[in-house]
């Protein structure tokens, strides 16, 4: 099994294309229009988890739980990540029956390429002049660390 990175970038593109998203992307609106539910709860050891929802009546919807109490940064990755498990997962009996690490890189991957599309980074960085983590974070509503590794990914090792 190998990470097809092209493929999940190229969803992540094709959901902000498709539903005209822009910085920072508006993940409830995404959700709603993707049929999956965003329900948030203190009761959770993870950060949160997606359950498909098998039901005519409701047009196989899913069903995303976040965790609560974590950051609003946090939470942002979590339920891109989690998106990514609603739309590439649904038909998983059981998320134990496959590597659970290769998905899980897999949601990553999608997360960091839907809240932080090269294409933005590149032009807020060359085009925006904005050569700071902190602003850069804030403008994508990101945590820093979370930008600090797409720009490590994307080669900018020179941003402040």
């Amino acid at each position: 099994m190998y990470l097809n990175t092209r493929k999940i970038k190229a969803l992540a593109n094709k959901l902000i294309k498709e539903h005209n998203l822009t910085i920072p992307i508006d993940l409830f609106y995404l959700a709603e229009r993707l049929k999956i539910e965003i329900v948030e709860t203190k009761k959770l050891k993870t950060d949160g988890f997606t359950l498909p929802i098998h039901n005519e009546e409701y047009n196989d919807i899913a069903l995303v739980i976040i965790k609560k109490d974590i950051s609003n940064t946090r939470k942002r990755f979590t339920i891109a990540h989690e998106i990514y498990h609603a739309l590439e997962h649904r038909n998983l009996v059981s998320p134990y029956a496959v590597n659970n690490d290769f998905i899980e890189q897999e949601a990553n991957i999608f997360a960091a390429e839907l809240l932080m599309p090269a294409n933005e980074v590149k032009r807020a960085i060359f085009e925006d002049k904005i050569f700071y983590l902190d602003d850069l974070a804030y403008l994508f509503y990101v945590s820093k660390q979370a930008m600090q590794i797409r720009l490590k990914r994307l080669g900018f090792s020179f941003i402040l």
